[in-house]
C-alpha cells in the first residue's frame, strides 16, 4: 500500500527562533517528523530558495515558465511570410530548433526544484540580525545542487498573530500563526515577500499550512504553497506553486513526496493552458553516478528517462529502454 510521507533530509529539524540572534542550521529539514511540523524558519527558507529559483528561471525564458502571453504560438503563427523568390530557405530553416529543443519543455524551469526536493540536505540557511534598520531579521539561503550553487538573502519582519479562539483550551488545541514581511534579493534584484504560518496541535496530531508570495513586476507574482500533516502513521507534505499575472493563475504545480517499498519518489502535477501533466522523479545510482530520473505514463504505457544537467540551467532527458 502507496502512503505519503514527508522526506527527511537532514539529521535534526530548525528550532524556532523568535528572537534576531545568529542561528545557522547547516542542513535542512524540507518537512517535520510525525511528532513536530517543520520550523517557521526552515518553511521560509525552502519556499524563499524554491520561489528564487523558479523565478530565476522565468526571468531566463525557460519554455516551462513562460506564461500564455510569451509562450510561442502555432508554427501558422510563427511562421514568417517569407517571400517566393526564396522558396528554397523555408523547409531547412524551422527544422533547426526541432532538433534542440527539449524532450520535456515544460520540466526545465521546475527541474531546479525537483532536484532541490530530492536533495534536501543540500540547503543552508543562516539566520541573523538584519544589517537593514527597517528589518529585525537576515536570512541567507543557499543552494548545491545538479547546476551548482545559487545563493538568496531575505531581510524580513516576523509578527506573531495571537489567538483569540477561546474553545481550543477546551478542546486540547493549540495554535499558532505567524507572519513575516520584507524582501527577497535575487541576483542584486529585490522583491518584496510576504508570508503567513499556521500551526494547529491536536493531541498526537497537527496541521500546517504556510503561504508565502513574492511580488515581480507587471502585475506578476509567484505563490508557494507548503502543507503538512500528521495523524497517526501517515505523514503528508506537499509543496505547490501558483504564477499569476493581474490577479489570474497562468500556471500550477504541485510536489508530494511518496514512499513505496523503502524508496521514496517526487510526485509533480503540472497545469498549463488548460492542460494537467503528472510526473515521477527519483534520485539513483547508475553506473556509478547519481541521476535523476523522470517517469511518464503508466503501467505498459511507462517511459523511463534519465535527466541529465548541462551545467548552464539547461537539461535533456534520455530515454532509458529495457
Amino acid at each position: 500500500m502507496k502512503k505519503t510521507i514527508t522526506l527527511i533530509l537532514a539529521a535534526s529539524a530548525l528550532t524556532l527562533a523568535l528572537g534576531a540572534t545568529a542561528c545557522n542550521t547547516g542542513g535542512i529539514s524540507l518537512g517535520g517528523t510525525g511528532d513536530t511540523p517543520a520550523s517557521s524558519e526552515s518553511v521560509y527558507g525552502v519556499s524563499a530558495a524554491t520561489a528564487g529559483m523558479l523565478i530565476q528561471s522565468m526571468e531566463a525564458g525557460s519554455p516551462a515558465s513562460r506564461t500564455p502571453e510569451s509562450t510561442p504560438q502555432t508554427p501558422e503563427t510563427t511562421l514568417p511570410e517569407t517571400p517566393r523568390e526564396t522558396p528554397e530557405q523555408q523547409p531547412t530553416e524551422p527544422a533547426a530548433p526541432e532538433t534542440t529543443v527539449s524532450a520535456f519543455p515544460e520540466l526545465d524551469g521546475y527541474m531546479g526544484l525537483v532536484d532541490s526536493f530530492l536533495n534536501g540536505s543540500g540547503y543552508s540557511v543562516e539566520v541573523t540580525n538584519s544589517d537593514r534598520a527597517e528589518y529585525d531579521e537576515m536570512m541567507k539561503i543557499s543552494y548545491s545542487g545538479l547546476n551548482g550553487s545559487t545563493k538568496y538573502e531575505m531581510h524580513y519582519n516576523k509578527m506573531l498573530i495571537p489567538d483569540f479562539d477561546d474553545d481550543d483550551r477546551w478542546e486540547d488545541e493549540e495554535e499558532e500563526e505567524y507572519a513575516i514581511e520584507g524582501v527577497l534579493v535575487i541576483d542584486g534584484m529585490e522583491y518584496p515577500v510576504q508570508g503567513v504560518r499556521e500551526i494547529e496541535r491536536e493531541r498526537n496530531e497537527y496541521e500546517s499550512e504556510t503561504q508565502f508570495r513574492v511580488t515581480l513586476e507587471n502585475g506578476r507574482s509567484v505563490w508557494v504553497e507548503q502543507s503538512e500533516s500528521s495523524e497517526k502513521d501517515e505523514h503528508e507534505l506537499e509543496y505547490s506553486y501558483l504564477i499569476r499575472e493581474n490577479g489570474r493563475v497562468v500556471e500550477r504545480s504541485s510536489f508530494s513526496f511518496e514512499e513505496e517499498k523503502g524508496e521514496t519518489e517526487l510526485e509533480m502535477i503540472a497545469e498549463r493552458n488548460g492542460k494537467r501533466e503528472s510526473f515521477s522523479f527519483e534520485k539513483e545510482t547508475y553506473r556509478g553516478r547519481e541521476y535523476i530520473f523522470l517517469r511518464v505514463g503508466s503501467g505498459r504505457e511507462t517511459k523511463s528517462y534519465l535527466v541529465v544537467s548541462d551545467g548552464n540551467g539547461g537539461y535533456t532527458y534520455e530515454e532509458i529502454r529495457r
